[in-house]
């Protein structure tokens, strides 16, 4: 055929190209009666197999739309947290050792995203690196200053705070904003930053 239609078809045109793949139609004589390129038919009818989980060798539809969210949610996450030119970052006074001689000495802090029916929400928590316990957290479906806040003062609410306690976190804007700073100094918590974006869980489990 001369020239092919490029663009979007409707689902009952594709639906019709897979009903004659599965009656046995093959992709490459479809394809030369109708606009479809033939590859682009296999594609179709693979997906559809794919979808009603007759093969298992790539990606439901489903599953697509969830990774491609996710990719979007990163780049976000990624976006937000990175810090602004004119922030000050805390010295790093752990220096990747997450030893600790006793509880509430330090703290590590970190904010991660979960999925739930409603969109997704960011989850702020402070962990005790000497109990490996989180003693403190905070949720939001946008990652503002407050959130990391908010996790801090229940972490201070929960426990018998001895002035000294070390509050490690990466560079993002919302441990390095100047509300975050004060309420750490206000609380005598002193902060200590690794690098931007560093995965503090994933580093303190391997120190366990």
């Amino acid at each position: 055929m001369a020239g092919r239609r490029r663009g979007r078809y409707p689902p009952e045109y594709k639906e019709r190209m897979i009903e004659l793949v599965r009656a046995e139609r093959s992709p490459g004589s479809l394809a030369r009666e109708f606009e479809p390129s033939e590859q682009t038919i296999r594609n179709w009818a693979k997906q559809a197999d794919l979808d009603e989980g007759l093969r298992s060798d790539g990606l439901t539809t489903d599953a697509r739309k969830e990774l491609v969210e996710l990719k979007r949610e990163n780049k976000r996450l990624r976006m937000e947290r990175k810090r602004d030119a004119g922030a000050k970052a805390a010295p790093d006074l752990v220096n990747r050792d997450f030893s600790a001689g006793g509880p509430d000495r330090l703290w590590v802090a970190d904010i991660t995203y979960v999925p739930t029916w409603a969109g997704w929400l960011y989850l702020a928590v402070v962990l005790d690196a000497w109990s490996r316990r989180i003693v403190g957290w905070a949720m939001a479906p946008r990652m503002p200053a407050a959130l990391v806040g908010d996790a801090l003062a229940m972490a201070i609410a929960r426990r018998q705070l001895k002035d000294g306690v070390v509050h490690h976190s990466d560079q993002g804007s919302q441990y390095t904003s100047l509300a975050f700073g004060r309420r750490c100094r206000e609380a005598g918590v002193v902060q200590s930053m690794g690098s931007v974006g560093d995965a503090n869980y994933e580093k303190l489990n391997h120190a366990a």
